[in-house]
């Protein structure tokens, strides 16, 4: 079977209770539009920051990584909160090109 990256990366998320990523954005996008709550770490890519937790309030908690062990055992005792607040922001996050296309677009329109 040969499986494309979108259907790849479906399969993965589907078999995860949680996702424990870097708070850069992308991953943590990725793992909502799919329903998997997050534990972010602060910090650890080139010292960005970006906040997902407060994004995604209730689906991302946010963790330096001294303490991921405590993240991730909090994260696991409220999974199934975290997973309802990752799926209500699924469809969101799924539309999400196609609006921030539509503003760009509007923008030059008006610019014109």
């Amino acid at each position: 079977m040969n499986l494309g990256y979108i259907d790849w990366v479906k399969d993965l998320y589907s078999i995860a209770d949680l996702a424990v990523l870097s708070d850069d954005g992308v991953m943590v996008h990725e793992a909502i539009a799919l329903g998997v709550p997050v534990v972010a770490l602060r910090g650890v890519k080139y010292g960005r920051y970006h906040n997902m937790g407060a994004v995604f309030r209730g689906a991302v908690l946010e963790a330096d990584p001294e303490d991921i062990v405590e993240a991730v055992s909090a994260a696991l005792e409220r999974s199934d909160e975290l997973r309802r607040a990752a799926r209500k922001y699924s469809g969101d996050v799924m539309v999400a090109a196609d609006r921030i296309a539509e503003i760009i677009e509007e923008e030059a329109c008006r610019r014109q």
